[in-house]
């Protein structure tokens, strides 16, 4: 079945910068419930695609095979089987990748969702109004990373007209030129892309994600892709 059968108003944006990359979106429904995740992996390109294909089969096994679909505790396992894959608790460990993720569970007949982040937000749009949720300072492997740290659990109400985006950092952090700055350049930067998601969170969601494509390509103009970008947006 299509993700559109069961998430009908929602959108997936993944534009790798190469044919293969380090982008992963993940929607799966269990029950009545729905997961949905976003996941930026160290690198882009081959470096990128193999850890992204670690931390998503990790996340399959976690949530399909193991039954785990709160966002924290996913997180949380995520972290310890990149550690554990990787072997970073040895000292001498030669794989210092990880990855940032933000995952959502909605409970549609509870009118609830639960979020939780390491390192990539939440935005929520209702009303033009956009709210930004920052996720946790704390990333999914690494060999510095916390193995013992309770990621944060964020519950939101559901109200109808609200809209939810999750997404990588390429989006915001593609350059363009701008001789009014120092060095020449500027990024989309988040404010930016709030200010984006504010102004068409009212829209259907496929003409938001024309949007954002046209957005993005109008303000990278001639300048080279510098990272995969992936936004994903849903409502009820």
């Amino acid at each position: 079945y299509a993700v559109s059968d069961w998430l009908p108003d929602s959108f997936f944006l993944w534009e790798p910068r190469d044919v293969v990359g380090g982008d992963i979106y993940f929607a799966e429904r269990f029950g009545e419930d729905i997961l949905i995740a976003v996941m930026d992996c160290t690198g882009h390109g081959v470096p990128g695609a193999l850890i992204s294909m670690i931390a998503s089969s990790l996340l399959s096994r976690i949530t399909v095979a193991f039954g785990h679909h709160d966002p924290p505790e996913i997180l949380r396992q995520l972290s310890s089987g990149i550690r554990t894959l990787l072997r970073q608790d040895s000292p001498d460990a030669p794989s210092d990748d990880g990855l940032d993720a933000a995952v959502c569970l909605v409970r549609p007949k509870e009118k609830m969702l639960t979020f939780s982040g390491a390192n990539l937000p939440l935005f929520l749009v209702q009303n033009r109004e956009v709210k930004y949720i920052r996720g946790d300072r704390q990333s999914i492997g690494y060999k510095r990373s916390d193995p013992a740290f309770d990621f944060t659990e964020r519950k939101i109400a559901i109200e109808s007209g609200i809209s939810f985006y999750m997404s990588t950092d390429g989006f915001r952090d593609q350059m363009c030129r701008d001789e009014t700055r120092r060095f020449g350049f500027r990024t989309f930067g988040r404010k930016r892309f709030a200010a984006l998601l504010g102004e068409i969170g009212h829209l259907p969601f496929e003409r938001q994600e024309k949007r954002l494509v046209d957005a993005f390509h109008k303000h990278k103009g001639e300048m080279s892709r510098q990272d995969d970008v992936t936004v994903v947006g849903f409502g009820f």
